[in-house]
């Protein structure tokens, strides 16, 4: 009998200690990947909330809500804090940092929510928020996306000069110096985080800057946290090695639509779609984007790959340990061989090398057999006609990359990694009837070969020098009546046109009336502003369409060029 209550009581206080073991790990649940917890898990609320934060050893909590890093001074948490769900949407990111006894502290933790009452059925893109100190962004001093001390310095030392977006600013700063930390959070339309990790983040493009809406470049490092984008953040991108998705990126681009902002909106992505459809063989795949910073809303951008070394590690299955990858952007035919990167000085040398062959006799069999071992000159040739089919005026003078694989130890296996020059499409937007010098009509074929008048120097000797050839010419020809009857045909390019609009309609109405709220002043108000913005979008949309259905007519006849070698 005394042995039953013994075991009796063992088994009972067995019981007591796995439950209280229990309750300890689910206390300790909420803290196994952070310091703080955040009560609220899901990002997305059409009704009023609380949020409770909360640590698990004894600590006091500041926290703000405009993007500022929270430490002793800013809001000390004392009671849950009340996020309030009106009839518009807004987004309120949350930093907090725990500090403890003897002036140790917690990293910085944040998330960013969006309360509304559409809030779940407000978006039909991926959603992008960008959490950063302000300073950061828009301080004289240190602000990325602000003309700021620099252009004013600038300025006073060039009193006379009229200068363009161009000219030297706080946004045109490159490299790491013009580098922020931010906290990135990367949602689905149907609310599934994606990402959420700590990055770097610069102003991408050219005279673009200048925009009120930049483009911006988010950069994983291995110093921030993650050194990857470890998500499968575009549909359809696979490798082109395995064929497995791709879900690994050191970098991604948020694209201010460039020469296209404020008219089709959807130019440079419909050319990489097409050339994409054509078996070009590199792309930058894309998606439509909300993007959201400091809790204001940014507008609608274009999340887009770049072409970094992760992405070609992983489209061509290449390890760091196996060689590297060089990415140049010549111009007129010409890298910059004076760099103190070695390994770039010596892949500048090498392009410069082949692309030097347009100087010697490419009718010779002997010396076009040299050339075809050091450049891929059917992707050169496809990478030409994709150009000159869209009439593109920002090109060859400008926009030009080429890229190659250096094997170590000399060991070039591999449809793509036998070491030759290929060429990389971006920034197509000036094309498809932007501007005056990208008509349909536009004979841009015999521009590129100096036999037309170019006000844009649109000159590319080294076609002109391969199309010397009559195997060349015909290779051409068969290129581009390929585009002509297929991908780049009337018929495909207004569906792709279409398919690309569903896409990103829904969060254009945003944009529009963001900008129409900045330009009312312009106009009789609000609504009239807006009226204008969407009668000029759906203008240039016939006007691309109107492009693609004329283009044929005219490129036969630009084909008709290459009946004989142009004269030298």
């Amino acid at each position: 009998m005394a042995k039953r209550k013994i075991t009796g009581i063992c088994l009972l206080l067995g019981l007591l200690m796995l439950a209280g073991w229990i309750q300890m790990v689910k206390a300790c649940e909420p803290y196994q990947e952070q310091e703080i917890a955040f009560s609220l898990k899901d990002s997305f609320y059409s009704e009023d909330q609380e949020l409770i934060l909360s640590t698990l050893l004894d600590a006091d909590i500041y926290y703000t809500m405009d993007g500022s890093l929270p430490a002793e001074g800013a809001m000390r948490y004392e009671e849950p804090i009340k996020l309030t769900a009106g009839e518009e949407l807004k987004a309120v990111p949350i930093r907090a940092v725990a500090c403890y006894e003897g002036g140790e502290s917690s990293p910085i933790y944040t998330k960013t929510y969006f309360l509304g009452k559409q809030a779940e059925e407000r978006f039909s893109t991926k959603i992008v928020s960008i959490t950063g100190d302000p300073e950061d962004f828009y301080d004289y001093d240190r602000g990325i996306l602000v003309p700021g001390r620099i252009r004013d310095a600038y300025a006073m030392a060039n009193p006379d000069e009229d200068f363009t977006d161009t000219a030297p600013a706080n946004y045109n700063l490159r490299g790491m110096e013009s580098e922020r930390l931010i906290y990135a959070e990367i949602w689905d339309a149907d609310g599934t985080c994606l990402v959420s990790q700590n990055m770097g983040m610069r102003v991408h493009g050219g005279t673009s800057r200048g925009n009120d809406m930049k483009s911006l470049r988010l950069i994983a490092r291995k110093d921030y946290g993650e050194k990857r984008i470890s998500q499968e953040l575009f549909l359809n991108n696979s490798s082109d090695w395995t064929g497995n998705p791709i879900t690994e990126y050191k970098q991604v681009i948020l694209r201010n639509h460039g020469n296209d902002h404020e008219k089709a909106y959807l130019r440079n992505e419909l050319g990489q779609r097409l050339a994409r459809d054509a078996g070009f063989l590199d792309t930058q795949e894309f998606c439509a984007a909300s993007v959201w910073l400091n809790g204001q809303y940014y507008g609608f951008e274009w999340m887009e790959e770049s072409y970094d070394d992760v992405y070609f590690q992983t489209h061509y299955g290449t390890k760091n340990d196996e060689g590297s990858w060089q990415v140049l952007a010549p111009h007129r035919g010409s890298a910059n061989i004076y760099t103190e990167d070695e390994a770039e000085a010596q892949a500048a040398w090498d392009f410069n090398i082949a692309y030097g062959y347009l100087l010697r006799d490419l009718t010779d069999d002997s010396i076009f057999a040299e050339l075809e071992q050091q450049l891929d000159i059917d992707n050169f040739l496809q990478y030409c006609a994709i150009e000159i089919y869209l009439s593109n005026p920002d090109w060859p003078n400008n926009n030009c990359k080429a890229y190659r694989w250096y094997a170590n130890g000399r060991n070039y296996n591999g449809p793509y990694l036998d070491g030759r020059w290929r060429f990389l499409l971006y920034d197509l937007d000036v094309g498809m009837a932007r501007t005056g010098s990208s008509m349909a009509d536009n004979p841009t074929l015999g521009e590129v070969l100096r036999e037309e008048e170019s006000n844009w120097d649109r000159e590319e000797p080294l076609l002109r020098a391969l199309l010397q050839r009559e195997d060349m010419r015909k290779r051409f020809t068969e290129i581009m009546e390929n585009m002509m009857e297929g991908a780049f045909s009337y018929e495909h390019a207004c569906q792709v046109i279409d398919e690309i609009q569903q896409e990103m309609e829904g969060e254009l109405e945003y944009q529009i009336s963001l900008i129409a709220e900045k330009k009312a002043q312009e106009f009789a108000g609000a609504e009239e502003a807006s009226q204008y913005q969407k009668s000029v979008y759906e203008e240039e949309i016939e006007k691309i369409k109107e492009f693609f259905r004329l283009r044929p007519e005219v490129m036969q006849k630009e084909l008709m060029r290459l009946s004989s070698p142009s004269p030298e």
